[in-house]
């Protein structure tokens, strides 16, 4: 008998700056959909763990063989530690992939976040560490892509808008 191997669909959600966001501010997710199997228009739902506010949805075609990134504005209402849900879900509601569990770290407004987009990896600014009772308010430096590539850099205005300046 012949094995038919079974199409898999890759479904990778990547929160935040580097998973760190601004609490009271937008953040972006981007999330990649490799689909090996047959075409099917899908909906991404993404929502908050802890919180039992109804998801954001998004559209999305998905043909046979390809490969999508999608950049989704989210909001993050407070701070601490924010966890986000992601499903992938066909036209009849069916779940066809998720990712849930995603762990993005919030800083205080006040705090001061800086974007960064070098050419290496290695390629990170760095601040002097602050001591005493202001180690709160230490600069934060956040990769604005995945990987070396600018594939990933925010497009969407108002998910940069969290940042205080782009390195």
């Amino acid at each position: 008998t012949a094995l038919v191997a079974q199409a898999k669909i890759q479904f990778d959600v990547f929160p935040g700056f580097d998973s760190i966001a601004r609490g009271g501010a937008w953040f972006p997710v981007v999330i990649e959909v490799n689909n090996d199997g047959p075409s099917f228009d899908g909906v991404i739902e993404l929502g908050q763990s802890q919180f039992s506010g109804v998801p954001q949805r998004f559209a999305v075609e998905l043909p046979q063989n390809t490969r999508k990134r999608l950049l989704l504005p989210a909001f993050s209402g407070s701070q601490g530690v924010l966890v986000l849900d992601a499903r992938l879900l066909d036209k009849d509601g069916k779940v066809r992939a998720e990712n849930m569990g995603q762990r993005v770290t919030q800083l205080g407004w006040e705090n001061f976040l800086l974007g960064a987009a070098p050419q290496t990896f290695a390629g990170m600014p760095t601040f002097p560490d602050i001591q005493g009772r202001n180690a709160e308010f230490q600069p934060r430096p956040v990769r604005m892509s995945i990987g070396q590539g600018m594939e990933t850099f925010p497009d969407n205005p108002i998910v940069l808008s969290s940042l205080n300046a782009i390195y």
